[in-house]
């Protein structure tokens, strides 16, 4: 059997004592009470010895009590026992005047006497014959055994009370009831003893103490802004969040003091390495960078404190007031720079393409003229070939050309006067004479 199984036995029968008084049944209770203390100090015991030590204990403890604590009867001194003169019926033998004492005589003796003095009553109160009973509670002067049963019955019941309370006392601090999610770290005389897990318990009253109750569900960790100086020395503003979940808990109890805060400080200052090593935009851009780094290196140390560190976010990670009045007017500037790089791009295309493009008309007016000279050089060929040695397809051809430059001339707004040769064929055959002259 176990040692609880012993307190649990001695406490029912030392309720049990309570329902039955036969102050007998306690001191078998008190015995296996003694039976569990062995059991913690002296070790594992066979159940015949268990069993052996209960039997002994509780008899020696019924015999001391019975044989020298508890009083024995009292006797008188003719040998009447004290039990003996409860309803005794006493009669009064002498004249009694207000507030004086009598005398009361009984038909044998009690406590060793037949005359008892009798209390003095108030005027008008007759009292002939009275129980020795109510004598004993109403005349303080009469010393019966009555008073003296009365005595030891209360104070039983105030050791039964003092009892029940020890006892009720004693289930509560050995019924420990650990509610799920939760475990407690018990420590016997300063010193660790045992984690208690979910369910009902059972410890030591008085020995053990509940030191610690932790929870093992995930704990939230809010972990306060701070101020981060980056690597080209920009001042942000971050904070984060941390869920961990104690999976021992010896370590989290006893290798650091406040595991919460330990967390919390450790997180803010890798925070602050991490950051420190990036840029300005780098840190504002890799948010799941620095959260994995941040995981990673806080990992080991929560191990050591009984820990497991389920994730890091990043609630928010941004410049300070006056950076950010700085990167506001360096994104002006960055944009009107650009703005005037990109109009200076615009004007170089358009020149370049402008110029690409009077080339291109050169190149094409050029081919153009080139073709019509070609043009014109195989027209002449070929009037020549047609018209042959007579000058009238020549003459002809000329003078349609002489009245089409005429006409144009005439349609001119510049030109108000044309003048006309008069002999237009002499003209022309002069000119087809110098024409074949040259030839």
């Amino acid at each position: 059997m176990e040692w609880w199984h012993w307190v649990v036995g001695g406490i029912v029968l030392i309720l049990l004592e309570l329902a039955i008084p036969a102050f007998f049944v306690i001191w078998f209770g008190l015995g296996a009470l003694l039976v569990a203390g062995v059991l913690l100090l002296a070790g594992a015991l066979s159940l015949t010895a268990q069993l052996l030590v209960w039997t002994l204990s509780s008899l020696a403890m019924t015999a001391l009590w019975f044989g020298v604590f508890r009083p024995g009867r009292q006797t008188t001194r003719i040998g009447t026992a004290a039990g003996e003169t409860i309803g005794e019926v006493g009669l009064l033998v002498s004249a009694v005047a207000p507030f004086e004492r009598g005398r009361v005589r009984f038909q044998k003796p009690i406590l060793g006497a037949e005359e008892w003095p009798r209390p003095r009553f108030p005027r008008g109160s007759g009292c002939g014959w009275c129980r020795s009973r109510a004598a004993t509670s109403r005349w303080p002067g009469l010393d019966l055994s009555e008073r003296n049963k009365e005595q030891p019955m209360s104070a039983g019941l105030a050791v039964a009370i003092a009892v029940l309370a020890f006892a009720l006392i004693t289930i509560a601090k050995g019924v420990r009831l650990v509610a799920q999610g939760e475990e407690w770290v018990v420590e016997r005389l300063g010193r660790y003893h045992v984690t208690l897990r979910p369910g009902l318990n059972i410890i030591i009253p008085f020995l053990d103490n509940v030191a610690y109750k932790l929870v093992t569900k995930d704990i939230i960790l809010d972990v306060q802004q701070q101020e981060v100086i980056t690597r080209d020395n920009a001042v942000i503003l971050a904070n984060a969040i941390a869920f961990v979940k104690v999976t021992d808990p010896v370590k989290a109890v006893y290798g650091v003091t406040d595991f919460s805060e330990a967390i919390r400080n450790l997180i803010m200052t890798t925070l602050r390495s991490i950051v420190g090593e990036m840029e300005l935009d780098e840190a504002l851009s890799s948010r799941d960078k620095i959260k994995a780094r941040l995981r990673e290196s806080i990992a080991d140390e929560a191990v050591d404190w009984g820990l497991t560190v389920k994730s890091v976010e990043i609630q928010d990670i941004k410049p300070s007031e006056s950076m950010q009045r700085a990167m506001e007017l360096q994104a002006a500037a960055e944009r009107e720079r650009k703005a005037a790089v990109t109009k200076a791009e615009g004007e170089k295309q358009a020149a370049i393409l402008e110029a690409e493009a009077r080339l291109e008309a050169a190149r094409r007016d050029a081919n153009a003229q080139v073709l019509l000279a070609e043009a014109s050089s195989e027209s002449i060929r070929r009037v020549t070939s047609a018209v042959g040695s007579e000058p009238g397809p020549m003459m002809y051809l000329l003078g349609e050309k002489y009245i089409a430059s005429v006409e144009k001339l005439a349609q001119s707004d510049n030109a108000k006067v044309v003048l006309m040769p008069a002999d237009l064929q002499e003209t022309l055959r002069g000119l087809v004479g110098k024409l074949g002259g040259r030839g």
